[in-house]
This record gives C-alpha cells, sequence and structure tokens, in this order.
C-alpha cells in the first residue's frame, strides 16, 4: 500500500478510511512505520505508544463497519460525541505542550521529565479523538513552546525534514 499523507492531506485520507478504500489500521501501520523509519533523523517524536495507537485504530474500523460515522457529518466543533467521524482514522501526534492521556507532558521541560501519565486528554486532544483521530504520540516542542526553534534539554532539537540543517 501507498499512501502519501501530503498528496492525500487530511481530508483525503479521512475520506478514504470512511469509504473504506483503506483501513484505519493500514494508516496507523504505514504512519508508525514512517516515524520508524524518519524520527531518527528529524527528532520530531519523544514518545510513541504504537500498540495504543492500534487498539485506537482497531476500534474506528469496527464503528465503521457498523455503519456509524461513514458520511463524515456531524459539528467537529461542538466537543460532543454524535457518532461522526469527520477524521476517521487519521493519525496524529500530539504536542509535548498538552495532555493525552496515558503520555507523559513534560513540555520539553527537564524538570517535569518525571511527571505521571495524563489521565485524560486536554480539551484539544478528547474533541480530536471524538472526530476519530488516532493519536500516535507526542511530538518535541521548545521547553514550555516558548521559541522558535524545536530544541529543549530535555530531547534535543528537531530538524526540518525537508532540510536537516534547519528547524522545522
Amino acid at each position: 500500500m501507498s499512501l502519501d499523507f501530503l498528496e492525500l492531506g487530511v481530508e483525503g485520507l479521512a475520506r478514504k478510511v470512511r469509504t473504506r478504500e483503506v483501513s484505519a489500521v493500514e494508516v496507523t501501520e504505514h504512519a508508525l512505520g514512517q516515524i520508524e523509519t524518519l524520527n531518527p533523523k528529524i527528532n520530531a517524536f519523544v514518545s510513541v505508544d504504537a500498540d495504543g495507537a492500534r487498539a485506537q485504530a482497531k476500534t474506528i474500523d469496527k464503528r465503521l463497519d457498523a455503519g456509524e460515522g461513514r458520511d463524515g457529518s456531524g459539528n467537529e466543533d461542538s466537543g460532543r460525541s454524535d457518532g461522526s467521524l469527520p477524521l476517521a482514522g487519521v493519525p496524529i501526534g500530539v504536542k509535548d505542550l498538552a495532555d493525552a492521556a496515558g503520555f507523559v507532558t513534560t513540555k520539553g521541560a527537564m524538570h517535569l521529565k518525571d511527571t505521571a501519565p495524563a489521565t485524560q486528554d486536554s480539551t484539544e486532544v478528547a474533541r480530536l479523538r471524538a472526530a476519530g483521530c488516532v493519536v500516535i504520540g507526542k511530538t518535541n516542542t521548545p521547553e514550555f513552546g516558548c521559541m522558535g526553534d524545536t530544541y529543549n534539554p530535555l530531547f534535543g532539537v528537531t530538524s526540518n525534514p525537508w532540510n536537516l540543517e534547519r528547524s522545522p
């Protein structure tokens, strides 16, 4: 399977999942493979939960196979769970500034590295999950999000995938 996330975009990818042209599990596996291949060079992801992502994707596939959320309609801004899945199967990395259940939120700060994992999602992450996104992991951030370059003393530098000498 060849999935070009840049070419498809979020809407195109979600449409392919909702129409069952590709499964959420296949998309998640592809994303995990890309992270495994590229992350050693660019250091974008600071933590990944592959098993958790696979479980989320399987749940989305089951919901779609049962006829839920196939049209992608619904009010994503409402924050309510109305059964729609406008972002079905779209893999995301949550910036390490926001809480995602099961992940430590360090905000790129050394003194927060031993913080307990979040027990619930922040509002924005909860809404993305409700819309059908698959949370794959946490992505690097400048310490407390306060600089233009993605560097922090805990996880180091994130490089731009198109030019490794630059910051994203």
